[in-house]
């Protein structure tokens, strides 16, 4: 049931996420330039660093990652992370947060257009978020 809630959120279109009431965790999809809301924590995809995720038509020795710029707003003030795909990140105030997925998958070398990709990022309180597993 996660797997597919997860992928009917992911294949949604991309919409700012607040939660309100409750904890402050859940899953966003967004694109570059987009917010999303959890609680008092606010997240928003900046920009791409790293794509190196090996393209569907080659064959490569590593698997490659996804490197993702990141602004999040809190109650303390405004930073910039930066997540590594499937790597959760401890924000110190006992949330965490981890780029879940990364659409497009490549098919072909070469880069993917900025305004395409689409970006999973998780929350959650007290632990690292679930993984979440999601095609593209």
């Amino acid at each position: 049931m996660r797997c597919l809630l997860a992928f009917l959120l992911f294949t949604a279109c991309a919409t700012p996420v607040e939660t309100v009431g409750g904890p402050p965790e859940g899953v966003a999809n967004l694109h570059l330039g987009e917010q999303a809301r959890f609680g008092a924590l606010t997240v928003t995809p900046v920009q791409v660093e790293e794509d190196s995720r090996c393209p569907a038509s080659v064959q490569c020795i590593q698997a490659g990652t996804v490197r993702l710029s990141v602004r999040i707003l809190n109650g303390r003030g405004e930073r910039t992370e930066v997540l590594q795909l499937d790597t959760p990140r401890d924000l110190g105030n006992g949330s965490w947060i981890a780029l879940a997925a990364a659409c497009p998958y490549p098919r072909v070398p070469g880069p993917i257009a900025g305004h395409t990709y689409r970006f999973m990022l998780a929350v959650a309180v007290g632990r690292p978020p679930a993984p979440l597993d999601v095609a593209c």
